[in-house]
């Protein structure tokens, strides 16, 4: 079955008729790691999101070559985007962000520079955008997209709320002191139905937005709300955040 073969994104210039090469770190992991010979098959996504089931017919010490057989079924992901702003935190825990937002379905996640963001996170931030990006790779053929996910450069909070304040979509903001703002309940109302509408998700670092980042927010179109009366950690309420809106949104139906 389709479903149980491993998936990998080529580059337009690997398809030549109906022959794909495949090199670099993906043929190393199909000859090393997956120990799949001649024969075996898998699948490979172009850069127009075209999936095709190829037939492997050689595999060599770096390079992997395969025939396209047949069209592969694709994994329908909503028509409205949805997009996560992640206040930058501890190494690993960014890893995980990254990851669990990719398999959730969002399109665009961008990490942000937050008051009680460490000094140390943003040191390193620009340095871990590449291995955002591989770790976004590798989540989208684990869970069988058509696309891989931008993540964007590290940038201030201030300048991401500036350059979202325009944009027409619905806009989310997990605070922890939301009790005057947007109760959960009320997310459904807006929410459901509201697949052409583009989601925004803004998710504080550890400890939170300040209450000058969550006005700034404010000001910039975002609806605070909050996920009950336990405290969740930045990574969890991502993750939760995510699952929710998509939920509310009909997109797991």
């Amino acid at each position: 079955m389709a479903r149980n073969l491993r998936q990998f994104f080529v580059p337009a210039e690997a398809i030549h008729g109906d022959e794909v090469r495949i090199t670099g770190a993906d043929a190393l992991h199909i000859r090393r790691v997956l120990r799949l010979r001649a024969g075996d098959r898998i699948i490979a996504v172009a850069p127009d999101r075209t999936a095709w089931i190829v037939e492997l017919t050689s595999i060599a010490k770096h390079e992997v070559a395969g025939r396209l057989s047949e069209r592969a079924p694709q994994s329908e992901l909503a028509a409205s985007p949805l997009s996560l702003a992640q206040g930058i935190t501890r190494p690993q825990t960014m890893d995980l962000v990254i990851q669990k937002s990719v398999e959730l379905g969002a399109g665009f996640v961008a990490p942000v520079i937050c008051e009680r963001t460490q000094a140390s996170y943003v040191r390193d931030a620009p340095k871990r955008l590449q291995r955002w990006q591989r770790i976004a790779e590798e989540a989208a053929k684990q869970c069988r997209r058509p696309d891989v996910p931008e993540i964007a450069a590290p940038r201030l909070l201030p300048d991401l709320l500036t350059e979202w304040t325009a944009l027409e979509a619905r806009k989310f903001m997990l605070y922890e002191h939301a009790t005057l703002g947007l109760p959960i309940a009320a997310i459904a109302p807006m929410t459901q139905g509201q697949t052409a509408a583009p989601c925004l998700v803004l998710i504080g670092p550890e400890g939170g937005f300040t209450e000058v980042e969550a006005e700034l927010a404010a000001q910039a179109g975002f609806s605070a709300f909050c996920l009950g009366p336990l405290i969740l950690r930045s990574e969890t309420a991502a993750i939760v955040a995510l699952g929710l809106v998509r939920f509310l949104r009909g997109d797991l139906e």
